[in-house]
């Protein structure tokens, strides 16, 4: 049941699962117990795998998206760079084969991603295009702090490149919001989604 229910979301919905991964472990370092910390990160991880798989087969096996949900595709990048965050702000030392596997599973997503953006770019600039800054931002950051605690690996390459990258999309998307506020062309249309052509969301 809660399976189907899944495959009816739309990639957006991925937002609650990067809260369930990110939010207990971040929350749990205020309280300095590294092993409460590490014990809380392990089933929101497990949770946000299950429902990762339920919505990439929903995005292979479903109908295709329709143009302005297409942009919320940017929040595929979130999951793996800020779980990779949270399990930073949970351990200590030097990085481990599972942070590094995390930022380059991020870096995937972000190749996909950019393979896909003339197809996403079909929909005019929208709101929904924030959705590829919340991942961008995280990847970028990540790489910087594994090397404040000393790795010297290709983190040290990669840093600038995805810094300088992370600070285009931010002020790209932040631009053209606000040209859309000068324009008075801001506008929050998602009351009409369901009379529209939305695809598996609009449906039912």
């Amino acid at each position: 049941m809660a399976s189907a229910i899944l495959l009816q979301q739309p990639p957006c919905f991925i937002c609650r699962v990067v809260r369930d991964v990110s939010l207990p472990p971040s929350s749990a370092r205020l309280s300095d117990f590294l092993d409460g910390r590490s014990f809380s990160s392990a089933p929101d991880s497990s949770a946000g795998s299950r429902s990762r798989s339920a919505l990439l087969h929903r995005l292979l096996t479903g109908p295709a998206l329709s143009p302005p949900l297409r942009p919320t595709l940017g929040i595929q990048l979130a999951p793996p760079t800020v779980g990779a965050l949270a399990y930073i702000s949970v351990t200590q030392g030097p990085a481990d084969t599972l942070v590094h596997a995390m930022i380059g599973y991020g870096l995937l997503q972000a190749l996909i991603l950019l393979r896909l953006l003339p197809w996403i770019t079909k929909e005019p600039f929208s709101l929904a295009y924030w959705a590829f800054t919340f991942g961008a931002t995280a990847l970028a950051t990540a790489p910087m702090r594994l090397i404040e605690r000393g790795d010297t690996g290709p983190v040290v390459q990669l840093a600038p490149i995805l810094f300088i990258a992370a600070n285009i999309v931010v002020v790209l998307v932040a631009a053209a919001t606000i040209w859309l506020i000068v324009s008075r062309k801001l506008v929050i249309g998602w009351m009409d989604l369901p009379h529209r052509d939305a695809g598996a969301v609009g449906q039912g």
